[in-house]
């Protein structure tokens, strides 16, 4: 059914303003991140276009590009127009909210897919070493004093540096690749290559409970504990830019970071270390 775009009726039908298909979409509308909302189209496409901004907050509209000068639509209020369409025909929003387009056209019209934002990097610091062991185990008294001797023996710092010896990413884009810094704390001695692992800590931990189970004198527990379960992990090194990119995929990824002790013959244990998340770098601190 044509649809009258001019208002008037029976002999009085301006067909050059008629319209042949009728699409309507409602899209969510972020702060930071310009929405396509109507498209722009390869050929004139004479169509009607309503706007209406159907939550509380104030959305801006641009045209023809996303970046181009933008506009405010008010809460409750709507844009509405008649244009050719084409290339320059696009129509963006930004502000936080919802926006329910309806468009008239000629021609066919394929609505833009909505746009998600992309989910944010998050990394949260694991296996607190030096004093910030103490403050973590302070927080949480269910601890015997055994075990956090033990913990210590198997994840601590030999340095008793303030620390981590892990890192989780609790927040990121599947399949986006990341590019981490690391740096070297002053004074701090070890042999290249510096690795980055992403270990199996099921097996790390259950192996770490049994050994607290049956031998559960500090004495006894192995000094390169952890160097002996990461060898299944190992990411990537760090490149001649001080750098390691990280793909990650679905699921879980607790990484840590080893290089060679030259005060021992092997990789026995993960660096300690901090983390800044505005530069994205891992500092080491000691073994």
């Amino acid at each position: 059914m044509l649809i009258n775009a001019s208002g008037g009726g029976g002999s009085g039908v301006d067909l050059t303003k008629s319209y042949n298909f009728n699409q309507q979409a409602e899209f969510e509308t972020f702060a930071d991140i310009p929405q396509a909302i109507v498209p722009a189209t390869s050929r004139p496409n004479p169509r009607r276009i309503i706007i209406h901004n159907s939550t509380n907050s104030l959305i801006w509209l641009s045209f023809a590009s996303p970046d181009a000068p933008i506009y405010p639509l008010e809460p409750g209020n709507a844009y509405f127009s008649d244009d050719a369409g084409g290339e320059a025909g696009g129509i963006w929003a930004i502000g936080p909210g919802t926006l329910r387009a309806t468009i008239l056209s000629r021609d066919p019209l394929i609505l833009p897919e909505q746009d998600m934002p992309p989910i944010p990097l998050k990394v949260r610091t694991r296996i607190p070493t030096g004093q910030n062991k103490i403050l973590y185990f302070a927080l949480d008294a269910v601890y015997p004093a055994i075990f956090e001797s033990n913990f210590a023996k198997l994840f601590d710092a030999d340095s008793g540096v303030a620390g981590f010896k892990a890192f989780e990413l609790t927040s990121f884009q599947p399949l986006t690749e990341y590019i981490f810094n690391v740096a070297i704390a002053p004074g701090l001695a070890l042999n290249p290559p510096i690795q980055i692992f992403i270990p199996q800590w099921d097996r790390l931990m259950a192996a770490a409970l049994e050994l607290h189970a049956f031998k559960p004198e500090e004495s006894e527990l192995p000094g390169n504990f952890i160097g002996n379960v990461i060898f299944s992990g190992w990411v990537g090194n760090t490149d001649i830019n001080n750098q390691f990119k990280f793909r990650p995929e679905w699921g879980r990824h607790i990484g840590g970071i080893c290089a060679r002790n030259p005060a021992k013959s092997n990789y026995s244990d993960f660096l300690s270390f901090t983390y800044e998340a505005s530069t994205q770098t891992f500092t080491l601190l000691g073994f």
